[in-house]
């Protein structure tokens, strides 16, 4: 029990517990949570994307293209790739735990973003671990990216949250390639990284962290 106490009373033993509470969080969510029951736990949006993907992966032409999924063609296709790459037939089943396992990847890339963003903030260390409870604990990352993994809103939120980790943090360059994938996977993808390059951060003088 002084051992549990000494390591609570410890800001990185908390930043660790935050981030690893919301890593197994969303894991057991995400594979082991309840699904939306239309189209094999695609749903509605999800089967024309699932649809799309299937359509990609076996080379055929069986999707009807509209601006609604050529919108989400690019993601779809890096999709399907990745599942002819693994050998994954792609069935619904499949690309719904496909879809788990994207999103759960994302979360991994998220939860990086959210800590350069506090580095950029100059946050403490608990004010780093209060950012990823905030930013990953809630209805969005928790519930309806597992209730409904076939969509690409999580993708689109992680990369927003590298954009805005990039511009903190000086990193023009992975900047501007987020900015353009986050564009193939959300259209106002591009319109939020335009003003962060045009209108870069000035480096302000270092400082210790605030307190929160």
């Amino acid at each position: 029990m002084g051992s549990l106490r000494k390591n609570l009373a410890n800001p990185e033993f908390r930043l660790r517990a935050a981030i690893v509470g919301v890593l197994a969080a969303t894991f057991l969510l995400y594979f082991r949570g309840e699904k939306t029951l239309p189209a094999q736990g695609t749903g509605g949006d999800g089967s024309v994307y699932a649809h799309l993907i299937r359509s990609l992966a076996q080379g055929s032409v069986e999707t009807k293209y509209s601006e609604h999924t050529l919108k989400r063609f690019a993601p779809c296709w890096c999709a399907a790739g990745a599942m002819n790459f693994f050998r994954i037939e792609p069935t619904f089943p499949n690309i719904v735990q496909f879809m788990n396992a994207w999103n759960w990847l994302f979360v991994w890339v998220g939860v990086w973003a959210a800590l350069r963003i506090g580095e950029g903030l100059n946050l403490s260390t608990d004010g780093k671990a209060l950012l990823v409870v905030t930013l990953f604990a809630n209805y969005p990352w928790l519930k309806m990216a597992s209730f409904y993994p076939v969509l690409w809103d999580t993708t689109g939120a992680t990369l927003g949250l590298v954009m805005l980790a990039c511009y903190l943090t000086g990193r023009t360059g992975l900047l501007a390639v987020s900015g353009l994938a986050g564009s193939l996977c959300w259209p106002t993808g591009l319109l939020i990284a335009c003003p962060l390059l045009v209108f870069p951060r000035r480096q302000l003088p270092s400082s210790p962290p605030d307190s929160v």
